[in-house]
């Protein structure tokens, strides 16, 4: 409270502060949710907060557990940015144990998304929650702004006034509420456990089962890379059987949907694939400048592609311990084509080429990846 009375005070006498809490894994959190979008969202920031509401209460099948009718109640922090949609939503009444029991429940929800469905005005389907929810805020050591934070510019090192996270609104005039790291117990909503979850909610059983939930990641921070607006069309057979682990990498690049290369995190992880690649066949210098060619063909797809920061962020994957392997690509190649017939031992495939380069359907993404012109790089060494 003590902290709390000082960022506010801070506030009122017009300084801008950046305090972050950071949620530790072995830590309790409430549930939470980053909403970033286009600045046409802010328009309907309060109908996007009473459809995220309603969506949770239908998620966790409040009615059936007799949730009083005004729960859960969002408490929401409101970034005033001119640039872009931007809030913070927590749900302080629906409250977890650690990292481990928020990711039970959060690789069912946030894979549950584009269930919910907004008519616009001419009477067509709109994901919205989909297109707002960020989902990758969800690791196992998380950062984030608390009340009142601006972001900051650099290298100059100055915050910016107008991102400040003001808070709308507190649960029972709690002024806590606001940080997602603190939870009350005695505003705790009771939980079914997962398997409980599906059970009680047979729309979200068959909604999860009849959609590419077979691929789907089993931690919250990969959810951002099974976004369904990189589904594409095509029965087509993709055939990785019989191939050396370059022509596999190759070719799983060449069968996603091209704009992925615009999304931060599948470039991160990809590049971790790239980075194993590199370390794998660390002593054959052929070997290692194709697989950095394929590389930049495929992530020269962001229009802002720049080789030289391709190579800083190849380069620091290769320092870490542990890197994604080509399964991970194959699960996102069956991802982005969820008709094609995969083919990755000797049994029959009837039908399709393997060698025409797909063509995705054309998707609501944003080129927010990041910065640069293009460059000229050799292959990265560790």
């Amino acid at each position: 409270h003590e902290l709390l009375d000082d960022i506010v005070a801070q506030h009122e006498r017009g300084e801008l502060v950046a305090y972050h809490e950071v949620l530790l894994e072995d830590r309790p959190r409430c549930l939470y949710f980053d909403l970033d979008g286009d600045v046409m969202w802010s328009e309907l920031h309060p109908q996007i907060v009473a459809w995220l509401r309603n969506f949770i209460r239908w998620f966790f099948s409040g009615d059936s557990l007799q949730w009083a009718s005004e729960h859960p109640t969002p408490v929401v922090l409101r970034s005033g940015t001119s640039t872009k949609y931007s809030c913070h939503v927590h749900f302080p009444q629906i409250q977890f144990d650690d990292f481990a029991h928020q990711v039970e429940y959060m690789k069912y929800l946030l894979h549950s998304l584009p269930f919910a469905l907004v008519e616009d005005t001419n009477g067509q389907p709109i994901p919205v929650l989909q297109k707002v929810v960020d989902r990758q805020p969800y690791n196992s050591f998380q950062c984030m702004r608390g009340a009142f934070a601006c972001k900051m510019v650099m290298p100059e090192g100055k915050f910016v006034e107008e991102t400040s996270l003001v808070p709308e609104n507190y649960l029972l005039d709690d002024p806590l509420t606001c940080f997602a790291g603190h939870v009350d117990t005695r505003y705790a909503l009771p939980l079914p456990s997962p398997a409980a979850l599906l059970e009680r909610n047979p729309t979200l059983r068959d909604f999860l089962s009849n959609s590419a939930s077979k691929v789907a990641p089993t931690c919250p921070q990969d959810a951002a890379l099974f976004d369904p607006s990189f589904q594409q069309p095509g029965k087509q057979c993709i055939d990785f059987a019989g191939l050396t682990d370059i022509e596999r990498f190759e070719l799983a690049l060449e069968w996603l949907h091209p704009h992925r290369a615009w999304q931060y995190w599948s470039w991160f992880r990809i590049s971790g694939v790239t980075g194993r690649m590199l370390r794998e066949h660390e002593d054959d210098e052929s070997a290692k400048q194709k697989i950095w060619d394929v590389h930049c063909r495929w992530s020269s797809a962001y229009p802002s592609f720049n080789m030289q920061e391709n190579a800083e962020l190849v380069e620091r994957s290769m320092g870490r311990g542990r890197l994604p392997s080509i399964k991970l690509l194959v699960d996102l190649v069956r991802f982005d084509n969820p008709q094609a017939r995969i083919r990755e031992s000797t049994f029959a495939c009837r039908s399709g080429s393997t060698r025409e380069r797909p063509t995705g359907a054309e998707s609501a993404l944003h080129p927010t990846r990041r910065d640069g012109g293009a460059g000229v790089a050799p292959a990265p060494s560790h």
